[in-house]
């Protein structure tokens, strides 16, 4: 998997978390915090930005349009993703 894929793979997880269990704090804007994580989706319509931060700063940063391609701003690896893989982690039935 490259360094981008990657980096696709940790905004997927992070912005189907924030979205099932973040909570809005605008019109435009929903907020997920936990395990040491703040996840922040920002949607203006076609734009959309998805940063995850830690402690230590940003970790990741996307922006898309929606129909378009994906632009990876911030992808910083590190325990973070492991900490996002565990609260996404797939239950199989």
């Amino acid at each position: 998997m490259t360094h981008n894929d990657r980096a696709i793979d940790m905004r997927n997880r992070a912005l189907e978390l924030v979205k099932a269990r973040g909570t809005p704090t605008d019109d435009m804007t929903r907020e997920y915090t936990n395990v040491g994580l703040t996840i922040h989706h920002i949607n203006m319509g076609n734009t959309h930005r998805l940063t995850v931060s830690t402690k230590s700063g940003t970790v990741l940063n996307v922006g898309w349009e929606l129909g378009g391609s994906l632009r990876v701003a911030t992808y910083v690896p590190g325990l973070w993703e492991t900490r996002l893989k565990h609260v996404t982690q797939r239950r199989k039935p």
